[in-house]
């Protein structure tokens, strides 16, 4: 993927400009699911995640199947659609979620009283699931994305591909 960047980079100080597709993102959080968490006596589950990049704008979407269980046996399975920006943490060279919202949460067999409560946990469980796993990390044994890591100019995500932009040396 980043075949020729020393070459690339070092000659003229051009800039280089890497691409990641949402299969390369999705292989990445499949592996990171099933995610369970226990929130304010509910319990938690993803799975099944779908990622997917905008066309349009900076965001990152991830569908997820979602499975809850309740106080007095409450439970239910559904699903849920949590949209954000990229982020990147140069000290651990990985591509985050930041600040995500869950846009959409459908729950079978929840009452309807507890939607706006339930709306809060997964948000919350959401948020901390994904400030802790990276969607994607530059791999420290692959030395061009090892040199990558510290060289990172700028990234946005546009016609459904992560576009990471290099400096030049």
């Amino acid at each position: 993927m980043l075949a020729g960047l020393l070459t690339s980079i070092q000659a003229l100080g051009f800039s280089y400009t890497m691409r990641l597709s949402e299969a390369e993102l999705q292989g990445r959080i499949e592996r990171l699911m099933p995610f369970e968490r226990t929130q304010y006596l509910f319990t938690v589950s993803l799975s099944e995640p779908l990622i997917e990049l905008s066309e349009t704008d900076n965001q990152i979407a991830l569908f997820s199947a979602v499975s809850v269980l309740g106080p007095a046996g409450l439970q239910g399975r559904g699903s849920a659609k949590v949209k954000g920006s990229i982020r990147y943490e140069r000290a651990q060279g990985a591509f985050f979620i930041d600040q995500p919202s869950v846009e959409q949460l459908e729950i079978e067999r929840m009452p309807q009283r507890l939607s706006g409560e339930l709306i809060k946990v997964v948000q919350t469980v959401v948020s901390k699931a994904l400030a802790k796993y990276p969607v994607y990390t530059l791999r420290e044994e692959d030395a061009k994305q090892k040199l990558a890591k510290s060289m990172i100019d700028s990234i946005r995500v546009e016609n459904k591909e992560l576009i990471v932009k290099l400096k030049p040396m």
